[in-house]
């Protein structure tokens, strides 16, 4: 983000000064042990209450247009199996007009495929979005309680005892407060 607010050829420098002051608060903080924290955010966007919520109402607004699809896949599929029963008994003109109409439905199943795709990706990534927000507002005051100085989502290892994820998921299935219901 810095590299956006600041000209290309300032971002060194800035990376330098910010760098050093890095390390005069290491070595000031060095004699009191860093407090932190972690959670696994793949955990909350799957396992958490407001997710599963979230889910289920996508399901139950996108299932009418899966099942509007679903059913013109089932008439494509019975009038290709009809053009191949009759193609033999049809005239050119009726078998060229059932390709015609074949082809076309084909079409509109693959643009309305396209759509419900789109509109879906769309309202999962708002919903992700929100309640990722959620989330940093429940972590900032989980990390002010227990008086963390980091709070970390992405880990090589990660002592049990740091992982702040239950506490989080737990934080999330509580009613929104004031505080947390904030974007």
């Amino acid at each position: 983000m810095v590299r956006s607010l600041l000209p290309i050829r300032l971002a060194p420098k800035a990376l330098l000064c910010a760098a050093l002051l890095g390390c005069a608060g290491l070595a000031h903080a060095a004699s009191a042990p860093a407090r932190v924290g972690y959670i696994d955010i793949e955990r909350v966007l799957q396992e958490s209450a407001p997710a599963r919520q979230e889910a289920q109402q996508l399901r139950q607004e996108f299932l009418p247009r899966s099942q509007k699809i679903k059913a013109m896949e089932q008439d494509l599929a019975a009038q290709k199996a009809k053009l191949q029963e009759n193609s033999l008994v049809m005239s050119n003109d009726q078998r060229i007009a059932a390709q015609t109409r074949i082809t076309e439905l084909a079409q509109h199943i693959q643009d309305a495929k396209q759509a419900f795709n789109e509109d879906l990706d769309t309202q999962r990534s708002a919903d992700i979005q929100s309640l990722l927000k959620r989330t940093r507002l429940v972590v900032d005051r989980i990390a002010v309680q227990r008086h963390l100085d980091a709070v970390f989502q992405s880990a090589v290892y990660i002592d049990p005892h740091l992982d702040l994820t239950n506490a989080v998921i737990q934080a999330l299935a509580q009613p929104a407060s004031g505080k947390d219901a904030r974007p």
